[in-house]
C-alpha cells in the first residue's frame, strides 16, 4: 500500500487540491483510493498536530488538543483512528495533504515522528511538494494575512520565517534527510508546467490512480483575491473590526473579508517589487542548488522573473469616494443577508399560523452573516 504525502508548500494551491479530494471521497474510495477523514475533513491538520513539537497554538486547539499534557493520548488516538479507517476501506493508495507539514515542521525530529507513523502503515511513501517563487509566495501570504485580520503593511519576512518557509534548499534537505531524495517529488507551481493547465489537474493526473480522472468533480476556485485598493481598505478596517478578540473569533465580523474580496477590483494586489526582489536575491543561491538537484535540465534561474513591475514602496491610497462606494456595497450585502435570515425565521411562524409561507431567496448560513 502506498502513501502520497502532499506537504504544500503554502500558497501553491493546497486548499484547492484538498477541497477537490474531499469533495470526491466516495469516488476515490470506489477505486480503492482513500483520502482519510480521521486526519481532517479537508486539510489534514491533525497530522501536523501529531508530529509538531511546538507549544499550543490555534491549529492544535482546532484539532481538539486542550493542553500539551494531552499530546501523548492525542497521538495514540489519532494513530488508532487512521489505522481503523485504512483497515475498513482496504485501499491501494492513501492521499494525505497538509501544507503546515512543510512550513511548521522544521525539526528533523518532527519529520521523523511523521515518518515513523506512516512507515507502520505503508510500504511506499512519496512526498509531493510544489515550489513557487519566494517573492510571489510572500505576496500571496500577505493577502491571506490581511483577510485574517492583520493590520501590518507589506514587509520583508523575519529571519526565522525566511529559514523555515522560504529557504527551499534547507526545507527540501530536511525532508530528504528523513525520507530520502528518491522519495521526494518536487514540482513547479507554474501554469506552464501544469498538466491540464491547473494545479488540481496536475496533482491528480500525476498520481496515476488507475481510472479516468475526468470523472473527478473539481471544486470551483472561490479565492478571487484582493486588489491593491481592497487590500489597503481591509488592512485599515481590521483596526476597527478585528478578526479575533481575546484569542476568539470576533462574532461581529462575520464574513466581512469574503465580501470585500467579492467586491474587489479585477486587478490583483501585486505587492512591493523591491521587497519581493530582495527576498528572491537572498534565496537565489539556494534556489540554484535546488535546480541542480531536481531540475538539471531547466534553464537557470529556477523561477522566471516576474512578468510585471510593481512600483516599489508605493501604497495604494484609500480615497474617501472609493471607500464610501465599497462601504455602501458592503452595507447592502449585509442588509440582504439580514433580510434573508429574517425570512427564514418567519417561515415556520407563517406555516404554523396557516398563512402563506414566506419565500426566501438564497439561504445564507448564520455563520456566514
Amino acid at each position: 500500500m502506498r502513501c502520497i504525502l502532499h506537504i504544500g508548500l503554502e500558497k501553491t494551491g493546497s486548499t484547492s487540491i484538498q477541497a477537490t479530494l474531499g469533495k470526491n471521497r466516495d469516488l476515490l474510495k470506489a477505486h480503492q483510493v482513500l483520502y482519510p477523514k480521521s486526519l481532517g475533513e479537508r486539510s489534514h491538520v491533525r497530522l501536523y498536530a501529531f508530529a509538531s513539537e511546538d507549544g499550543m497554538n490555534e491549529i492544535k486547539v482546532q484539532c481538539g488538543l486542550v493542553a500539551l499534557s494531552g499530546i501523548g493520548e492525542f497521538r495514540r488516538s489519532l494513530q488508532g483512528q487512521l489505522e481503523r479507517e485504512i483497515s475498513a476501506t482496504a485501499p491501494h493508495t492513501v492521499i494525505i495533504s497538509n501544507e503546515h507539514c512543510s512550513s511548521r515542521l522544521i525539526n528533523i525530529s518532527e519529520i521523523s515522528r511523521l515518518k515513523k507513523l506512516l512507515e507502520i502503515l505503508f510500504t511506499t511513501i512519496t512526498v509531493v511538494v510544489y515550489l513557487r517563487s519566494q517573492g510571489e509566495s510572500l505576496r500571496s501570504a500577505y493577502s491571506t494575512q490581511i483577510k485574517t485580520g492583520s493590520t501590518e503593511k507589506f514587509k520583508y519576512p523575519s529571519a526565522d520565517l525566511v529559514e523555515s518557509r522560504y529557504d527551499y534548499d534547507a526545507l527540501l534537505d530536511r525532508w530528504e534527510t528523513v525520507f530520502g531524495k528518491q522519495n521526494i517529488d518536487v514540482r513547479m507551481f507554474d501554469v506552464e508546467d501544469f498538466i491540464g493547465g491547473d494545479v488540481v489537474t496536475d496533482f491528480i493526473e500525476r498520481l496515476g490512480l488507475g481510472f479516468a480522472t475526468e470523472a473527478i468533480v473539481r471544486e470551483p476556485n472561490k479565492n478571487v483575491g484582493l486588489s491593491a485598493f481592497s487590500t489597503e481598505f481591509l488592512r485599515l478596517l481590521n483596526r476597527h473590526v478585528p478578526y479575533t478578540i481575546a484569542g476568539q473569533m470576533n462574532p461581529l465580523r462575520g464574513n466581512l473579508h469574503d465580501l470585500v474580496e467579492q467586491f474587489s477590483d479585477p486587478a490583483p494586489y501585486e505587492g512591493d517589487a523591491k521587497i519581493m526582489a530582495a527576498l528572491d536575491l537572498v534565496v537565489s543561491d539556494g534556489n540554484e542548488r535546488v535546480r541542480r538537484r531536481y531540475f538539471p535540465d531547466r534553464p537557470a534561474p529556477l523561477f522566471t522573473p516576474p512578468r510585471s513591475s510593481v512600483p516599489t514602496g508605493e501604497v495604494t491610497e484609500v480615497v474617501p469616494e472609493a471607500a464610501i462606494q465599497l462601504i455602501a456595497r458592503l452595507w447592502e450585502a449585509k442588509q440582504q443577508q439580514v433580510l434573508q435570515l429574517r425570512q427564514r425565521l418567519e417561515r415556520p411562524q407563517a406555516t404554523r399560523g396557516g398563512g402563506p409561507t414566506v419565500q426566501a431567496g438564497r439561504r445564507t448560513p448564520i455563520r456566514d452573516l
